[in-house]
């Protein structure tokens, strides 16, 4: 057989396996992440109107999205022809089971081996960080990557193909504000060929200019209100200080070594040291740039840590190509080449039980999904309360309140354009923990609160309840099931609402 073909046979297979490995930890669950189900409403307006649903109708004081749209056109394009909940699990993963093949291109172009290249592609489909990734999400960022990996790619091609570059760039912008990381990973790369005294090439220039003019312009139309009010703290999508400060807070150097991979992370470090110290090379300094931007700006919180980490994954899993290349240029001059597979599966040993179990493992993680229990929940709440019944629930379970009960809640996980996000999120905790009944309703009347949600989602943000679980003569339960509640507030104190006081 052909080698090509022999590789091209190999490579179809391990993409097919990263994907049927994907598909059978995302369907542990039978659910979509909470997060979908705001995918899932934007995808019924494009049903119902031809366009996303950019005002929140069951929004308490009223609350406009501003959001790229065309990774919903896409779920809704699926959607007409399978079930949305279908749809939410299996289009993200093959969206994220492409950055096998792209892997193995980017990392043919850096070492012209096809032996390399198929371990690369295994590093990007099982590194821990990027295994799990959309695994049960359907959200931009599962669009957003491949179509990154596919700007480098275009990139390392540019003299030769520069209409791909251009393409990929334009795809991006219209997905993700992502593409500034890779504009600002440009200005790093010019920096970084300065300080080394080597030459800019005309094409990345102007491939450089491209993408900033329209990116520029796609975000000023698209973010107008969110620019104004953020700046660049919309790629973090304006984070309140005490979710950026959780994240941060669980952050550890060993966390990130095991998101990244150990195996990628080593090889990738020997890659970034041979470039800087023995042999220069503008793709090694590009993807290097990539990496340092994204280290930068996540540690800078101007992107969601978690988003830093996954593109750091990428890049030192594509780093990983030129040290496997030296490596086996080494073995093959030494005494010990008949040897040379007996290293190759030692590798691949060593990598399946770093990365390939844990990934696997952290992927069946049952939290990211709403319980049947939250379900019929929903239910009863959109049949037995009236419209406009404002619920307090924790803000993982705010699109859940919208897409299925139709009903307002205070807060969800999107914080874009939301007024003094950190004031609402410390409401709601002082709501569900304070020991004080009056404390409680005193919040509760401000934001009109009718009922109060404690389910899975609530019990995992709050290790102990304060009155709402032991007063219940203010707070009766309204409805029951084995894992979530629906207390209903009597007890009401005349404050001012949220939305009066504004």
């Amino acid at each position: 057989m052909h080698s090509r073909t022999k590789y091209g046979l190999l490579l179809l297979g391990l993409t097919l396996l990263v994907l049927g490995l994907r598909l059978l930890v995302a369907y542990q669950t039978a659910q979509p992440s909470y997060q979908s189900y705001f995918t899932i409403l934007q995808t019924e307006a494009i049903h119902k109107t031809g366009l996303p649903e950019y005002t929140d109708p069951y929004s308490y004081e009223g609350r406009r999205y501003e959001f790229p749209p065309l990774f919903y056109y896409l779920l809704a394009l699926v959607t007409l022809v399978a079930p949305a909940a279908a749809a939410m699990k299996i289009v993200p993963n093959i969206l994220m089971a492409t950055l096998v093949p792209i892997a193995y291109l980017i990392a043919h172009r850096l070492t012209k081996s096809r032996g390399v290249s198929l371990l690369v592609a295994l590093f990007a489909g099982f590194s821990p960080l990027l295994f799990t990734s959309g695994l049960n999400d359907a959200s931009t960022i599962s669009l957003a990557l491949p179509l990154g990996a596919a700007f480098v790619l275009a990139l390392l091609d540019l003299e030769e193909h520069p209409l791909r570059a251009l393409i990929a760039a334009a795809a991006l912008t219209f997905v993700s504000p992502l593409v500034w990381v890779f504009l600002a990973a440009f200005v790093a790369y010019f920096l970084i060929l300065a300080a080394e005294k080597m030459r800019i090439t005309p094409a990345m220039t102007e491939a450089a200019l491209f993408a900033f003019l329209l990116a520029a312009w796609y975000t000023i139309i698209t973010y107008k209100d969110a620019l104004q009010r953020y700046g660049f703290g919309i790629l973090a999508g304006s984070l309140p200080t005490t979710v950026r400060l959780a994240s941060f807070g669980e952050f550890t150097l060993l966390g990130m070594v095991y998101a990244v991979g150990v195996v990628p992370l080593m090889l990738g470090s020997a890659s970034l040291y041979r470039s800087s110290f023995e042999q220069r090379s503008r793709r090694v300094f590009f993807l290097a740039a990539l990496g340092l931007v994204a280290l930068l700006t996540g540690f800078a919180q101007l992107l969601p840590l978690r988003t830093a980490l996954i593109l750091l994954s990428i890049v030192f899993v594509l780093l990983a190509a030129p040290a496997l290349s030296v490596l086996a240029a080494y073995w093959r001059k030494s005494r010990f080449t008949r040897l040379q597979p007996w290293g190759v599966a030692l590798l691949i040993a060593f990598f399946v039980l770093t990365s390939v179990l844990p990934a696997i493992v952290a992927g069946v993680y049952p939290g990211s999904s709403p319980t049947q229990s939250e379900l019929d929940a929903m239910a009863w709440l959109r049949n037995s309360t009236p419209a406009g019944s404002v619920v307090l629930a924790a803000p993982k379970s705010g699109f859940l309140l919208d897409e299925l009960a139709h009903r307002p809640s205070i807060a969800d996980e999107n914080y874009l354009l939301i007024s003094n996000p950190d004031a609402i999120l410390g409401d709601l905790d002082q709501a569900y923990t304070t020991p004080s009944t009056v404390a409680a309703t005193e919040v509760l009347a401000r934001y009109n609160v009718s009922y109060i949600l404690v389910g899975p989602a609530e019990n995992a943000r709050y290790q102990e309840f304060g009155a709402v679980l032991q007063d219940r003569t203010c707070f009766p339960i309204a409805y029951r099931n084995p894992q979530t509640l629906v207390l209903s507030v009597n007890c009401t104190l005349s404050a001012p609402s949220v939305a009066e006081a504004r």
